[in-house]
């Protein structure tokens, strides 16, 4: 505006300089226009028209009784009658307005189609070009909400932004063909080049990144932020990505989260993934309700699901196993395809399924404030028979006492050397496939099971009490025997005493 008065003033220092017109302030009306042949005024009806301001070839050109118009360039403002408060800058901006009020157009053929439709600003060639009734759209760049024709309260900002709106409300595009496809998707919003490039009837819908949620096309309630973040994203719904490549191949699976670059990047239909990372989750694909809190954790998973693991590269190897939990650094699990697995501490690790480890092998002590209770239900077993080992078994045991290589105090520890374990056991025509007493870890090193051990002291403790139980029967019959044998002896002593006191009456 300030340039258009300088321009004003100009012009007129120039008429009045060579008198090109007579008497401008003899026109009732006050309007001006301003032809390319130069400045003319010509006294019209007071009634129709007023206030106006022209600039260039057939501008205002049907104007009738608008008021307060501003139309500058060729056929700007060519159709208005009655349209007030509009302004147009550009060769054809706002050229088929009649009736529209309170319109702003800058650049050639900007909001060119408006007719009746008002409070709509374009700023750019071709700018809301086919907007007809929609209002309250602000449109910054070439061809940015070009097709937009009934939709109403857009901010595009941009060229091409929200170009092939037709229908859609409460939209806002921010960066070149940022929701370009979109025609009828309502209240998304859109900030970076290509965001939302193909979404056609998604809605609310946010993507802040270049090219975050490129492809999506009728999924809703999304947000992105990131580059590229949900780019592949088209019928899914309510999945939040933050960081570069988040959630980058996701296509229908929904109500995911994932934090970090190239966090959950693989995921197409999985569903309800928690990934909070850098790489988290990254190959998974289909898995679903897994939950991973660190870089590359859960990375290598696929098609798992119910995993939870927290801590950098936790739970890392694991790909198709389900129900695994673990927390710590480099905690998890030994073979791709275990399930229901808990591993707690720095790298600890789980060789087998339906398994518990806390700690690695630099752990030298476990402290608990009571004791583990031990599940022992009749209905949790089967094949019950009496055990087979007893005291001569525990008599074959080598008990020793020991120093723990990894325990920088000088304590001893008693227990038994799980090798020997294993001899015995063999030389009783048992494995450890049988009993499970012994188990073995990815690295050879064996550990034992020292609970099965009760049940086997117990057995000893029962056979020795059935031999004392035994002997006592046996000393028992003895000790009647003896009783016996000195109720005898002190009747043949009393016998001898009567036979000796009548010898000696006879004498």
């Amino acid at each position: 505006m300030k340039s258009l008065q300088i321009i004003l003033s100009l012009l007129l220092i120039h008429t009045s300089l060579f008198s090109q017109i007579q008497s401008l302030s003899s026109d009732p009306d006050g309007s001006v226009t301003i032809m390319p042949q130069g400045i003319t005024s010509k006294k019209t009806d007071p009634t129709k028209t007023s206030s106006n301001i022209g600039l260039g070839y057939h501008t205002l050109f049907f104007n009738t009784t608008g008021t307060s118009n501003v139309a500058v360039g060729t056929s700007a403002l060519y159709n208005n009658t009655t349209g007030l408060e509009n302004t147009a800058s550009g060769a054809g901006s706002l050229g088929s307005n009649t009736e529209g009020y309170g319109n702003a157009a800058t650049g050639s053929y900007a909001l060119h189609s408006n007719t009746t439709a008002s409070n709509n600003t374009a700023t750019g060639s071709y700018s809301l070009y086919q907007n007809t009734t929609a209002t309250g759209n602000t449109a910054d760049g070439a061809y940015s909400l070009y097709n937009n024709t009934t939709g109403s309260i857009n901010v595009a900002m941009g060229r091409s932004a929200l170009y092939n709106t037709t229908e859609g409300f409460g939209n806002s595009a921010i960066g070149a063909y940022s929701l370009y496809s979109n025609t009828e998707g309502d209240n998304n919003t859109a900030t970076g080049r290509y965001s939302l490039y193909y979404n056609v009837t998604g809605q609310i819908n946010m993507a802040n990144g270049s090219e975050a949620l490129y492809y999506n096309t009728t999924g809703s309630r999304n947000t992105a932020n990131g580059k590229s973040a949900l780019f592949r994203n088209t019928t899914a719904e309510q999945n939040t990505a933050t960081g570069s490549e988040a959630l980058y191949n996701t296509t229908s699976g929904s109500n995911n989260t994932a934090i970090g670059r190239q966090a959950l990047f693989s995921n197409t239909t999985g569903a309800n993934n928690v990934a909070n990372g850098a790489s988290a989750l990254h190959l998974n694909t289909t898995g679903s309700n897994n939950t991973a809190d660190g870089a590359v954790a859960l990375y290598v998973n696929t098609t798992g699901s119910f995993n939870t693991a927290i801590g950098f590269a936790a739970l890392l190897g694991n790909a198709t196993g389900d129900r695994n939990t673990a927390i710590g650094y480099a905690a998890g699990v030994t073979s791709a395809n275990l399930s229901n697995t808990i591993a707690i501490g720095s790298s600890a690790s789980v060789n087998a399924s339906n398994k518990i480890r806390i700690g690695d092998a630099g752990i030298t002590s476990a402290t608990i404030q009571v004791a583990w209770d031990v599940t022992s239900d009749q209905r949790w077993k089967e094949e019950v028979v009496p055990l087979p080992l007893g005291l001569k078994f525990i008599n074959d045991l080598k008990p020793v006492s020991y120093h723990r290589k990894n325990n920088e105090k000088q304590d001893l520890e008693f227990g038994v050397i799980a090798q020997d374990l294993e001899e015995t056991l063999k030389k009783y025509g048992l494995s450890n496939e049988q009993l499970g007493l012994l188990n073995k870890d990815q690295g050879g090193y064996y550990s034992v099971r020292y609970n099965d051990l009760i049940a086997t002291l117990i057995k000893a403790e029962q056979e020795q009490q059935q031999f004392i139980e035994a002997q006592e029967k046996i000393i028992g019959g003895h000790e009647k025997r003896f009783q016996q044998q000195e109720k005898q002896m002190a009747q043949l002593a009393s016998a001898l005493a009567n036979i000796v006191t009548r010898l000696s009456e006879t004498q």
